[in-house]
């Protein structure tokens, strides 16, 4: 995208997940809020450019797309972003202009930084830069200067394509190639290279500003990008778009302070330390904080693909905070490469606001894939006020765990739903400490070494799951209507490994195994869940396997997975003819009970992908008293939502209910009161002992949203 006089170009990818065609449609409006409120300017199906023409000049446009849902609907999509037309200041390195002034491609400035100062003293100004290499580049951008590289020699909107004429700056020792200083709304940089030569320190530097960066390339910088603010007046927002960051020396993109974070479609890869490092991510009082994540890769960073730390400031006060966090399509891939290193996951979330009150985080993970990484797949540490829900991650082959909660201090609950947690080193899910445990439900678990869940410290609870040749104990975990299926013959999904091995080592001829089970020459397998097949040639030893093709990296241990020979190397688990898991989930008190598994639940579908128009996930987000503490004899239960608020409607003992110990209905009468589901104790109080509450599909909330997987609550009455 580019701005140019009363113009500008912007350009889309228009596919899904699977690379199909999408019908996308641009709309734009001169405010934030009115961009989806007329007609779109443009649409296409599939990748689109369009070029608007008879814009004000000096006044901001703001873009937005959405997807064509049909019936003149449209569903948006991505981020809102911004331009402003004015008349471009021209840059060419290639320049043989006598008075270059930059007013015609003609006369062009030679110098990067003669064109940004001339815009910077015109008030505010759109920097065109030609293809080719600028050397020795360390430049601000003041306020009102935006930056847009890929333009030919001619240096026309027409001919703007940064794929094929890449504009390079190459920065020099100890300085940032790019620096934003400039508040809100802060610069724009858009299709050009960074190349920080292994000496640079930062590729862009963001002091106390917004900034929005796509359709860049930056490499070989001590950080790629790094974004910092004291100002705890102010929220500013970084929106990174269609961005490749790789290959810098520490983190790939490093943010601390108040910051919105929007990371779409982009890939930091190979840093040598964090992907995506949020270490001190804050939320001044009384303002909300955000950080998503959609259609990104984090692969084969030395530490976590994603690290967020999220705090408070220094100063609290009555007011509180709020973070939201949102994960979305995105995939974390043998990240924690970095030798000696310990990351915790490949996606790293930790709520560190346990010593002030009235802060809050709302996490959102889904449709998410956590592979081959060092360490955990994905690990939640709730250490304060808030909510969690992933739904739909794949978590597969990682050194630990699929999923680790841990928690010490506020009590709540993490809640899980159609996800797949396959081969990894550790438990599928563990729960640790005291006070958050996890509420999984249409999961599958197959493979995990160490076992299906465990739950230590606090009693969690897994329901209408699969366990798919899974050993290995289930501890500190209630279970309602799971089904375990341990003979590789009988097929429970369409299409799935039928045996699980680990992967200790690898040698120049051989992968190492934990022990060889039935595995034969001839068999087809997969390592570290990559997609490529291979065939076991023979056994070296008794514990080892030569493969072909052998694997060149692995971060140890990992899975081994073997097919049938016919078989496709993609794990589809939609329930197979005949399954034992067909309507074999918790029952609710009315109508047919579901199938266990993944496709099972109201939102349910393939683990580690959802649909490019989300539907949001209405759900069970807290209860008081907290799941993991006791429950007074005559306690009401109250149950708060959120992605919607509950109807009175479906509040009735035909979508909720309550278990004993034993398993039998209690007498309840369940209402709406003050927006949550209250469920008064029967007469006589509640049984000593457990109690399961359990919530099921037909719950809505007012705009008609069923919950996103039934949920069963485990409770104890003292």
């Amino acid at each position: 995208m580019a701005a140019g006089s009363a113009s500008a170009k912007v350009s889309w990818i228009g596919r899904d997940a699977s690379g199909a065609n999408t019908q996308v449609a641009l709309f734009t409006s001169t405010t934030p809020g009115g961009i989806y409120q007329g007609a779109p300017a443009s649409t296409a199906n599939g990748d689109g450019t369009t070029t608007l023409t008879g814009l004000a000049n000096g006044q901001d446009l703001y873009l937005g797309l959405a997807l064509d849902v049909g019936g003149g609907n449209y569903s948006p999509t991505g981020a809102v972003l911004r331009v402003r037309p004015n008349a471009p200041i021209y840059v060419d390195k290639n320049s043989s202009a006598v008075n270059p002034d930059g007013l015609t491609p003609a006369t062009a400035f030679p110098s990067l930084t003669s064109g940004v100062l001339t815009a910077f003293a015109n008030g505010t100004g759109n920097v065109w830069v030609a293809a080719g290499t600028y050397s020795g580049v360390s430049v601000q951008l003041l306020p009102g200067v935006n930056l847009y590289g890929g333009f030919d020699a001619s240096l026309t909107l027409a001919n703007r394509n940064p794929a094929q004429h890449i504009t390079t700056l190459q920065g020099q020792a100890g300085t940032s190639i790019l620096e934003i200083p400039g508040g809100d709304p802060g610069a724009t940089i858009d299709g050009l290279k960074l190349d920080g030569l292994d000496a640079s320190t930062f590729g862009v530097d963001i002091d106390t500003s917004a900034a929005r960066i796509s359709s860049v390339m930056i490499e070989r910088c001590q950080r790629g990008i790094r974004a910092r603010s004291l100002d705890l007046g102010n929220v500013y927002r970084v929106v990174m778009s269609r961005c490749v960051v790789s290959d810098n020396k520490v983190q790939g993109v490093s943010v601390s302070g108040p910051f919105d974070v929007d990371v779409q479609a982009s890939r930091l890869a190979l840093n040598r330390a964090e992907g995506l490092d949020l270490k001190n991510l804050v939320a001044p009082e009384g303002m909300p904080v955000s950080l998503r994540l959609t259609d990104s890769v984090f692969f084969g960073n030395g530490a976590e693909g994603v690290d967020c730390a999220m705090a408070a400031p220094a100063v609290t006060g009555p007011l509180g905070g709020q973070f939201s966090i949102d994960v979305e399509r995105s995939v974390f891939e043998a990240n924690g490469t970095l030798a000696g290193s310990n990351p915790n996951a490949g996606l790293n979330i930790d709520v560190d606001f346990d010593l002030v009150s009235n802060w809050n985080a709302d996490i959102v993970v889904r449709g998410c894939t956590a592979r081959a990484n060092k360490g955990d797949g994905v690990h939640l540490d709730l250490d304060a006020a808030g909510s969690a829900v992933v739904h739909r991650l794949n978590a597969s082959g990682n050194s630990a765990h699929g999923l680790r909660v841990s928690s010490q201090t506020v009590g709540g609950f993490a809640s899980v739903s159609s996800c797949a947690f396959v081969g990894n080193q550790g438990f599928g899910i563990r729960a640790e400490l005291g006070n958050y445990p996890v509420v999984a439900a249409h999961c599958v678990f197959a493979g995990n070494d160490q076992g299906a869940i465990s739950s230590a410290l606090v009693t969690s609870e897994v329901s209408s799951s699969v366990a798919w040749l899974q050993s290995g104990a289930i501890t500190g975990v209630r279970q309602h209507s799971n089904v375990t299926a341990t003979d590789p013959l009988v097929a429970v999904f369409q299409n799935a490994p039928v045996e699980y091995r680990s992967v200790i080592g690898l040698g120049a001829q051989a992968v190492g195994l934990d022990q060889l089970g039935d595995l034969m020459a001839g068999d087809v397998v997969e390592v570290a869940d990559d997609g490529v097949q291979r065939s076991i040639t023979s056994f070296p030893t008794s514990s080892s396997a030569a493969l072909n093709p052998l694997p060149t990296k692995l971060l140890l241990p990992t899975s081994l997975a073997r097919f049938l020979p016919a078989a496709s190397l993609t794990e589809n688990y939609t329930l197979a003819v005949g399954s034992a898991a067909i309507a074999a989930g918790v029952p609710p008190p009315a109508g047919p009970a579901p199938d266990a598994g993944p496709f099972g639940s109201a939102q349910g579908g393939a683990p580690g992908a959802d649909s490019a128009t989300l539907t949001g996930l209405f759900r069970a987000a807290r209860t008081a008293p907290a799941l993991a503490t006791a429950l007074g004899t005559n306690a009401t239960i109250r149950v708060g939502f959120l992605g919607g608020d509950l109807s009175g409607a479906s509040v009735s003992t035909s979508n909720v209910r309550v278990l004993d110990a034993a398993g039998a209905p209690l007498a309840i009468n369940p209402v709406l009161q003050a927006g949550e589901l209250e469920i008064p104790a029967p007469g006589g109080g509640w049984p000593t002992g457990d109690l399961t509450v359990q919530l099921f599909a037909g719950l809505q909330s007012t705009t008609g949203t069923g919950l996103a997987a039934p949920v069963s609550l485990p409770m104890r009455v003292q």
